[in-house]
């Protein structure tokens, strides 16, 4: 993981300098890409394992008392708050990096 990203920020200034894009454009661009890219191998890897895979997680969850900010709450949503922060997290890296 650490390797990745260290790879991705280097990645990311070579392309400025190659593209002409920059910051926020760059982090769209990169992210359409990465899904375009890695959502078939992903599909095609692990695809056959996600229906079990989401309806094994409520349970899981309950049962290990993980919450989201103390409270209960469903499967897709905590997938989704985890998701948002983690988009926002890159975003604003990548703004820092265009400034």
């Amino acid at each position: 993981s650490n390797v990745a990203s260290a790879l991705r920020s280097v990645t990311s200034k070579d392309l400025q300098d190659a593209t002409g894009l920059r910051g926020i454009n760059l982090y769209g661009a990169m992210s359409v890409v990465g899904a375009v890219v890695l959502l078939p191998v992903s599909l095609a890897v692990e695809g056959a394992k996600l229906p079990a895979a989401f309806a094994a997680a409520p349970a899981g969850m309950a049962a290990k008392g993980i919450t989201l900010f103390g409270a209960t709450v469903p499967f897709l949503a905590y997938l989704f708050v985890g998701s948002m922060l983690f988009h926002l997290y890159n975003q604003t890296s990548y703004q820092a990096l265009g400034e």
